[in-house]
């Protein structure tokens, strides 16, 4: 039985490649309370624990993220900076880009629209990744 006033939300899905040896997340979905902020923490996780120093994540097919989704999100930056490593945001969808936005975490994390230039200044071609690049 469906409920008249429930939304229709797009089952969260996460794959991992790893263009010239850097793990990229490419997420679709909503990040939100239960498996799938706990799916991405823990696959961060576990990418930063096998060595990876830097983790890209494309959120461009991210359609919604609540309060936990956004947690998920500084629990892997500050695990990612804790361990010597980077956590990076790569083409956050409108929405999702709102929401840093508001809660000032744009500023905070590091947040690109390119993504070839991630890659680049993830494999350290470019130096240090400039976050005002968001």
């Amino acid at each position: 039985m469906t409920d008249a006033g429930a939304k229709d939300v797009m089952a969260f899905t996460l794959a991992v490649e790893s263009p010239s040896g850097v793990p990229l997340l490419r997420l679709s979905g909503t990040i939100e309370r239960g498996e799938s902020s706990e799916h991405l923490v823990s696959t961060i996780h576990r990418l930063l624990d096998a060595g990876s120093h830097t983790v890209l994540c494309d959120l461009s097919g991210i359609s919604s993220i609540d309060s936990t989704g956004i947690s998920a999100l500084i629990s892997a930056h500050e695990l990612a900076k804790k361990l010597g490593g980077r956590f990076v945001l790569i083409r956050p969808s409108a929405k999702v880009r709102s929401v840093l936005q508001v809660t000032r975490l744009i500023d905070l994390l590091d947040v690109y629209d390119d993504e070839d230039i991630a890659l680049r200044e993830a494999r350290g071609v470019s130096g240090d990744i400039d976050i005002s690049q968001g």
